[in-house]
C-alpha cells in the first residue's frame, strides 16, 4: 500500500519562502494546533501537489492566491513523498516524490522524481494506486456534514467515485461518444464503398489477366528453355564428337610420326652399317693389296728360288760330272794318288760345303714352300671373306634402297596425311569455333532465360509474400475493429493493456518487430521519461521493416482510431548514440534506431 511518508512546503498559502518539512509514519498520524495555524493548509498542499485545478476546492478565489504575500520568486512550491517499497506505482524506486511548482501567471510545472512530466502523465501514473486528487480517500473541511446532508443518488454516485467505477462510466460515455462518430464515420465512408469497390473489381480483373499473362510468358519462358537447353545439348554433344574426332587424328599423327621415327631410326641404322662396311671393305682391299705385294713378292722370291736351285742342281750336276771324271782321273792315275788326294780331299770338303748348303737351301725352300702354302690359304681366307663382304654391301645396298623407296612412300603418305589432317583440322577448327559461338549466344540466351526465371521467382516470392501480408493485414484490422468494439463495450482499457493486445496480434505478422520501448532494457523510471523526452515520445513507436508495411498499418490504427507512432527500419539513419545513461538496447537495430 502506498502511503505519504514526507510533505515539504514551500511558499504555500500560509507557509511562507522557508522550506518547510513534515515527516509521517506509516499508520495514523494526527496533525493538532490553535485555529488559523495551518492544518488545512497541509491538506491543501496533498491535493495540491496530486494535480487539484479547482481553485475553489482549495479555498482560494484564484490559483495565484495561493502563493505566499512574502514569497520572494513569487511562487509556490510544495513536494509530496510516498512509499513505493511495493512498486505499486509504475516506477522502479523505494520512493517517489512529486513536487508541483505553481508561479503569479498560474501556471503550474509538475516533477517526478526530479523529472519534469506532464500533469496527464502523472494522473495515469498515480492511477496504478487509486490515488487522485478529488479523490474521496482526501476528506476536507466541512465534507462529512455535506455527506450527510446528499441524497442517494449523490452518495452512489459517490460511492462509484470511491470504488473507481465513476471514472470508468466517464470514459465509458466519452468511448460511446466516439463511437458514435466512428458509425456516423463508417456509414459516411459505407456511401462511397460501391465506387471503392468497382474500382476493386477491375483492379483484380486486371490483377488476374496480368497474373494469367504472366503465367503464359512463364510458359513460353519454359518452352524456350527448355528448347534452348536441348540445342545446347545437341551442340555439346556435336563438340563432344569433334572432340573426339581430333583426339583420333591426332593419335594417327603420333603412329605415323612414330612409324616414320621407326624408319628413319633404321635408315640411320642401314646407314651406319654402309659405313661401317664401306670401312671394312676398305680395309679389306687394302689388306687385298699389301696380300698381292706379299704375293708378289713371294712369286719373285720363288722365282729366284727355282732359278737359285737350278743353278745349285746344275752345279751339283757339273760337281757330280767332276766327282765321275775324278774317280775315272782317280782309277786312272792312281799314282797320282798323292799330289791328288789332298785336291780330292779338298774338293769333299768343297762338296760337303755344297751339299750342306743345298741341304740348307733345300730346307729354306721347304719353309718357303711352307709359307708359300701359308699364305695361299690366308689369301684363300681373305678372298673368301672380300666376296662375302662384297656379297653383304650388294645385299645392304639393295635393303638400302628398299629402305629409301619406303622413306619415300612414307615421306610422301605422310605429307598426303599431313595435308589431309591439316585441311580436316581447319575444317574441323572452323566448326568448333563456329559451335563455340553457338554455344557462346546459347549460353548467353540461358543466362538471361535464368536470370528472367530468377527474376519470376522472386517476383513471385514477393506476390506472395504480399499476398500473405494483406491476408494478415485484413486479419489484423478484423482483430483491431473487435479491440475498437471491444473498447466501445467496456469503456476504457489502459494505454498498457491495449498496447500488449496490439503486440500481441502483430506479433503474428511477418515484418513487424513490436514496440521500441519493448526491446530496450531501462534501469530506472528516470531513464525512461529522459527516454521519452529525448526522443520525443518515438520510445513508444510500433517497428516495421518497410514503408509498405507502415502505410498498412496506419491506415488500419487510422481506421480503428489509434493513434500509434510507426518507424520504418529502412527509413532509419544512424545519428549516433544518445546521451542518456541507464538504457540498453536489445538489438542491432534497436540501437540503429
Amino acid at each position: 500500500m502506498v502511503y505519504i511518508k514526507r510533505l515539504t512546503i514551500q511558499g504555500f498559502k500560509s507557509f511562507n519562502s522557508k522550506k518547510s518539512s513534515i515527516e509521517f509514519k506509516k499508520g495514523l498520524v494526527v496533525i493538532t494546533g490553535p485555529n488559523g495555524g495551518g492544518k488545512s493548509n497541509i491538506l491543501d498542499a496533498v491535493r495540491f501537489a496530486l494535480g487539484e485545478l479547482s481553485a475553489h476546492n482549495l479555498r482560494v478565489g484564484k490559483m495565484s492566491e495561493l502563493i505566499h504575500d512574502n514569497s520572494p520568486n513569487m511562487t509556490a512550491k510544495v513536494s509530496l513523498t510516498l512509499d513505493n517499497s511495493r512498486r505499486v506505482l509504475p516506477v522502479d524506486s523505494p520512493e517517489v516524490t512529486i513536487t508541483r511548482r505553481l508561479d503569479r501567471n498560474g501556471e503550474s510545472e509538475y516533477l517526478l522524481n526530479g523529472k519534469q512530466v506532464s500533469r496527464a502523465e502523472l494522473l495515469t501514473i498515480l492511477s496504478m494506486a487509486n490515488i487522485k486528487p478529488s479523490g474521496l480517500n482526501i476528506v476536507p473541511q466541512g465534507s462529512v456534514t455535506s455527506i450527510a446532508e446528499m441524497s442517494n443518488i449523490e452518495l452512489r454516485k459517490i460511492l462509484e467515485d470511491i470504488s473507481g467505477i465513476g471514472e470508468y462510466e466517464k470514459k465509458r460515455q466519452e468511448a460511446e461518444d466516439q463511437l458514435q462518430i466512428a458509425e456516423k464515420n463508417i456509414a459516411i465512408a459505407k456511401a462511397g464503398t460501391s465506387e471503392v469497390k468497382a474500382r476493386v473489381t477491375q483492379l483484380q480483373r486486371e490483377r488476374n489477366e496480368a497474373f494469367r499473362r504472366r503465367q503464359i510468358e512463364n510458359i513460353l519462358s519454359a518452352v524456350r528453355s527448355i528448347k534452348l537447353r536441348k540445342n545446347l545439348k545437341t551442340l555439346e554433344n556435336e563438340l563432344i564428337e569433334l572432340d573426339a574426332e581430333s583426339i583420333k587424328l591426332e593419335e594417327e599423327i603420333t603412329k605415323i610420326e612414330q612409324i616414320r621415327a621407326q624408319y628413319m631410326n633404321e635408315l640411320n641404322n642401314a646407314e651406319e652399317e654402309w659405313t661401317r662396311l664401306t670401312k671394312e671393305t676398305s680395309e679389306i682391299e687394302e689388306r687385298m693389296r699389301e696380300i698381292e705385294k706379299i704375293r708378289e713378292d713371294l712369286r719373285l722370291q720363288e722365282i729366284n728360288l727355282t732359278s737359285e736351285k737350278s743353278t745349285i742342281t746344275e752345279r751339283l750336276r757339273n760337281i757330280n760330272f767332276e766327282i765321275t771324271n775324278l774317280e775315272t782321273l782317280l782309277e786312272e792315275s792312281l799314282n797320282l794318288k798323292e799330289v791328288t788326294l789332298q785336291k780330292l780331299t779338298n774338293e769333299k770338303a768343297k762338296h760337303n760345303s755344297l751339299e750342306e748348303h743345298l741341304t740348307s737351301l733345300s730346307e729354306e725352300l721347304r719353309n718357303r714352300e711352307q709359307e708359300l702354302d701359308l699364305l695361299k690359304n690366308k689369301l684363300e681366307k681373305l678372298e673368301k671373306e672380300i666376296e662375302e663382304s662384297i656379297s653383304k654391301r650388294n645385299r645392304l645396298e639393295k635393303e638400302i634402297e628398299l629402305v629409301k623407296v619406303k622413306i619415300n612412300e612414307i615421306d610422301k603418305k605422310s605429307e598426303s596425311i599431313e595435308g589431309e589432317f591439316s585441311q580436316n583440322l581447319d575444317i574441323i577448327a572452323q566448326k568448333i569455333q563456329e559451335r563455340r559461338k553457338i554455344l557462346e549466344i546459347y549460353k548467353v540466351h540461358l543466362s538471361k532465360l535464368k536470370k528472367l526465371e530468377l527474376k519470376l521467382e522472386h517476383l513471385d516470392e514477393e506476390y506472395n509474400r504480399l499476398r500473405n501480408v494483406l491476408l494478415k493485414a485484413q486479419e489484423i484490422e478484423k482483430n483491431l475493429l473487435r479491440i475498437t468494439q471491444t473498447i466501445a463495450s467496456l469503456g476504457f482499457i489502459e494505454k498498457r493493456r491495449l498496447k500488449e493486445k496490439v503486440n500481441h496480434i502483430l506479433n503474428e505478422v511477418d515484418g513487424v518487430y513490436g514496440f521500441l520501448e519493448d526491446w530496450i532494457d531501462v534501469e530506472n523510471y528516470e531513464t525512461l521519461v529522459k527516454l521519452e523526452a529525448g526522443t520525443s515520445g518515438w520510445i513508444h513507436s510500433l517497428i516495421v521493416d518497410s514503408w509498405k508495411m507502415g502505410i498498412q498499418l496506419a491506415e488500419i490504427f487510422h481506421q480503428a482510431g489509434l493513434k500509434i507512432k510507426i518507424i520504418p527500419l529502412e527509413t532509419v539513419i544512424k545519428r549516433g548514440r544518445l546521451r542518456i545513461e541507464g538504457f540498453k538496447p536489445k538489438t542491432k537495430w534497436a540501437e540503429e534506431v
